[in-house]
């Protein structure tokens, strides 16, 4: 393969737009235009993150603004493109026609998967064969140096290897009944390509009739597109009557299981035809798609169009040739996270990436409790997918999990779970019971700010702050051999949150002179919690149970010291109840500090102070001591000053080996903008944008200001100084 893909994950945060990363031909549907932005045709257009990187990281405008633009951009074939491109026509300026490039993504686009591989062409588009499209002048015209063939020899054998396709589903494990000759493959109703191939629904028609003379009824079988599958779109074999009796295809089925157990692929002009020529399968083409009159299909059209196209198309490409003039020429690729453009082999393992980490999640129904419906948008970013039907309810109780329990396949509940019926009936039914916490480095702004997390944690053993049980943390920590490399890449990590500055929440950092208050005298920075969080209730003993504890033993312990009480996020915005009087605090603290972010004063601290709090994490990555006074996950490893005994801790870790745990393989991360589930390097290039542009971290909304409302009403904000 081109590269490994944990190196290509973690390097890709760092990758820039390289000399080598130039389409094969050194065509470019770009070339030729003057400077200037791309205005484009649609709203949709505008809101995609990353299509400036599509279009060669110009700034893009709107329609509007086409006066002063080097060309008009536009998507597929409906009015808003039409009007771009009498827009362009208008100003005489290039009109770019834009489309979903063969390599797309991990997912289809109408269930919100963002486009990796795009398509730019100036000349018309390629599946509208009536007139030549820049694809089909590469085709016509290709010609390949030796490293070029090398390249696209290499590309396609990654394909092969990858089961690669358009949309890249994650294989579930259904199979097909046996082997057949032919396998028709239905297309979306309307679809533009169809009438660019010059078909229409008495296409299909034919196609089947014949397909049922040459092959008979029990050697064919008929496949659904997905958007039909996904109830998004019609189909038309679906709605032959003569096609009711005969063989579909489950939409389980990976698409690679068609070509093995299938000798040819029927299509008018879908890319399934295009994938099973890549595959080694013969296509048979009832349409006049991109890929067919050269040669390489079995080619049923006819009509004045297929004639003209095929008079067109007199070359005879290899394989290869045809390969690398559509994937690696003609479509152009960006990462949906980074917002930077990308080559075809590193747009390959992004997508590779993407979709083994959704194969990973659980399939089947899955019943969410205790999430309310603002947090819908985090369950599909983070526990749905092509396999998974998320079924959500807002309490956390015994009584709805006895109603969904006979449909569910696993059992996803937010936080440690306080209901001890709801945990016995989840064991004795045998279901998987996923308990769901927001990870370490979760978003640009508080939580309990309805603030879309970046990461997740996904524990099917316990929950990290929840000390009375084991958890997957835990068992990580005791028992995983983490290897150099893991090591190195926790580091280079360490590296990167210390020098940006990076916390849970990434709020402004708090600021204070503490050195010229303390006069010398030893500054102890003590981190509050909010005294009703389960990490307070589920991770600390003994007598220091509460804030105000914590304060006092302290103070008891270092009586002459500089004591800084920090307040936490929600308590001073009055999300969470319990806030702490400043008299309640009068001889404790010496100095209390309200607003920002503790990670601020780190470097002015001899020590930080804790019971369970996540700072005490934070701090360690600073390499400031710690001292703890709970059981939070990071304590009990040999890295801080436990107040407590950790009997089940056996192992001494070292500061990187805990980030690789708690950093690299236990928390789920995922673009907050795009929903695309990401290592934790890309998740650090998505906060790094989202601080540089921090109106665009998340959109408040109705839903913000009503949930506060509502918290009002029923009094659970602090009314506290």
């Amino acid at each position: 393969c081109f590269r490994c893909l944990a190196a290509g994950a973690q390097a890709s945060s760092e990758r820039r737009v390289s000399e080598n990363s130039k389409r094969q031909s050194g065509w470019d549907a770009l070339d030729g235009l003057r400077e200037g932005p791309i205005a484009l045709s649609s709203r949709p257009l505008l809101a995609m993150p990353h299509i400036s990187a599509f279009l060669g990281e110009r700034s893009v405008v709107p329609l509007q603004s086409a006066t002063s633009a080097a060309g008009v951009a536009g998507w597929g074939g409906g009015w808003p493109a039409r009007r771009g491109a009498w827009m362009a026509r208008r100003f005489g300026v290039p009109f770019i026609q834009l489309e979903d490039g063969f390599l797309r993504s991990a997912g289809i686009g109408k269930t919100g998967a963002p486009p990796v591989g795009v398509i730019a062409d100036r000349s018309g588009i390629y599946f509208d064969a009536r007139q030549a499209s820049d694809l089909e002048k590469l085709i016509a015209t290709s010609t390949a140096t030796e490293g070029e063939n090398t390249r696209a020899l290499a590309a396609l054998a990654f394909w092969r290897e990858h089961k690669l396709s358009k949309y890249n589903l994650p294989e579930g494990g259904a199979r097909m009944n046996g082997r057949v000759m032919a396998i028709l493959a239905d297309q979306v109703r309307g679809d533009a390509s169809i009438a660019g191939a010059g078909a229409h629904a008495q296409t299909f028609s034919l196609m089947l009739k014949q397909a049922l003379e040459i092959h008979g009824a029990g050697n064919i079988a008929l496949r659904a597109h997905p958007d039909v599958i996904a109830g998004k779109a019609r189909g038309y074999l679906s709605e032959l009557p003569q096609a009711q009796s005969l063989q579909w295809i489950a939409p389980e089925v990976p698409q690679r299981i068609l070509f093995e157990q299938a000798d040819e692929i029927w299509t008018v002009s879908s890319q399934i035809g295009f994938e099973a020529l890549i595959s080694g399968k013969a296509a048979v083409t009832f349409g006049m798609p991109f890929y067919a009159g050269w040669g390489l299909t079995r080619d049923c059209a006819e009509g004045a169009l297929a004639d003209n196209a095929r008079k067109r198309r007199s070359a005879r490409p290899s394989l290869e040739k045809l390969f690398a003039a559509a994937v690696l020429s003609y479509t152009r690729y960006a990462d949906p996270v980074s917002k930077r453009p990308l080559d075809f082999e590193e747009a390959a393992e992004r997508i590779v990436d993407w979709r083994d980490r959704l194969a990973s999640r659980p399939s089947g129904t899955m019943v969410c409790l205790g999430f309310p419906g603002w947090k819908r948008r985090i369950c599909d970013v983070f526990m749905g997918g092509p396999q998974t039907k998320l079924v959500l309810k807002s309490r956390a109780s015994a009584r709805n999990l006895e109603k969904f329990l006979p449909a569910a396949d696993t059992v996803a509940v937010w936080g440690a779970v306080k209901d001890q019926k709801l945990t016995a009936l989840a064991a004795a039914s045998g279901k998987s019971l996923l308990r769901v916490e927001d990870g370490f480095l979760r978003s640009i702004g508080r939580g309990s700010d309805l603030r879309m997390p970046g990461s997740l944690v996904i524990d099917p053993v316990g929950m990290y702050y929840d000390a009375t049980r084991p958890s997957a943390l835990e068992q990580m920590l005791e028992s995983v051999a983490f290897s150099p490399q893991d090591v190195a890449r926790a580091a280079r990590l360490r590296e990167r949150i210390v020098t940006q500055g990076l916390t849970k929440y990434n709020l402004a950092p708090a600021q204070a002179d503490l050195q010229a208050s303390a006069k010398g005298r030893r500054i102890l920075l003590v981190a509050a919690q909010v005294p009703d969080d389960a990490a307070i209730k589920l991770g600390t003993s003994g007598d220091v149970r509460s804030n105000e504890d914590l304060l006092r033993a302290v103070r008891h312990g270092n009586p002459d010291a500089f004591i800084v009480y920090k307040d936490h996020p929600d308590l001073v915005a009055g999300n969470r109840r319990g806030r702490a009087r400043d008299a309640s605090l009068a001889g404790l603290a010496d100095c209390i500090i309200r607003q920002g972010d503790i990670a601020g004063l780190f470097d002015q601290a001899s020590e930080l102070h804790v019971m369970s709090s996540l700072a005490g994490f934070e701090a360690l990555m600073r390499k400031v001591p710690v001292t703890v006074w709970g059981k939070p996950f990071y304590a009990g490893w040999g890295l801080t000053n436990d107040k407590l005994e950790f009997e089940q801790r056996t192992r001494k870790r070292t500061l990187d080996e805990l980030i690789a745990a708690a950093l690299i393989f236990y928390p789920a991360y995922a673009d907050p903008l795009t929903g695309v589930p990401c290592s934790v390097e890309d998740y650090l290039d998505s906060l790094e944008e989202l601080r540089a542009r921090p109106r665009a971290a998340e959109k408040q909304g109705l839903v913000l200001q009503v949930t506060r409302l509502a918290r009002w009403l029923t009094g659970r904000i602090a009314t506290g100084p």
